[in-house]
């Protein structure tokens, strides 16, 4: 079974968001920084071991780096102040080794969404399938998704799709991409 790229995607790039926060504490010297950064490279790993991505090999190396200092029996100082500071020499390459997991997965779905556009684009003028008020979102992703599924002349974007991303990844990207108003003659309340 594929591991869905749309969760991976949603993954890595909240964890990516969260650097700069981390970037912020190191630079204002928040005493949590550590704990912080330890925490973050914690669930970041745990991220990139449930998706099978062996930056999280990498990402491992670069905490043993920070980590090293308190291990080390001739240490002179502060253990912290030493770990801070090779943390502090390391940043770019954290973000860099998470950047690197995210891009293919990232790509992947942005070559993904213009053939759900189109589909989307077709399946709402020929109007096959509408909306109403009464109707989940859910429902109406199972009736494009019967319809492009089992459409002759809409086969081809589906095997391409199908090809890139998984069932569930294909029916996250036509809930995202979706606008309700192309399946309905008078405007959706989005209250």
């Amino acid at each position: 079974m594929l591991k869905s790229t749309v969760m991976t995607v949603r993954n890595l790039t909240s964890l990516l968001l969260e650097y700069p926060l981390l970037v912020r504490q190191l630079e204002t010297k928040s005493p949590s920084f550590l704990a912080n950064l330890f925490d973050w490279l914690e669930r970041t790993e745990q991220a990139l071991l449930q998706h099978s991505n062996v930056l999280a090999a990498e990402l491992a190396g670069i905490k043993s780096r920070i980590i090293a200092p308190a291990c080390k029996d001739d240490l002179r100082g502060s253990v912290r102040k030493v770990q801070i500071r090779t943390a502090a020499d390391h940043m770019f390459e954290l973000q860099d080794c998470l950047q690197r997991a995210l891009q293919p997965h990232a790509r992947k779905l942005d070559e993904s969404r213009e053939p759900v556009r189109q589909l989307l684009a077709i399946v709402a003028d020929s109007g096959a399938v509408s909306y109403d008020g009464n109707t989940s979102l859910d429902q109406l992703i199972s009736r494009i998704w019967y319809l492009m599924s089992h459409h002759e002349q809409l086969k081809p974007l589906m095997v391409q799709l199908k090809s890139r991303l998984s069932e569930q990844d294909v029916k996250l990207l036509l809930a995202d991409e979706i606008e309700l108003e192309d399946f309905t003659d008078q405007p959706v309340s989005t209250v």
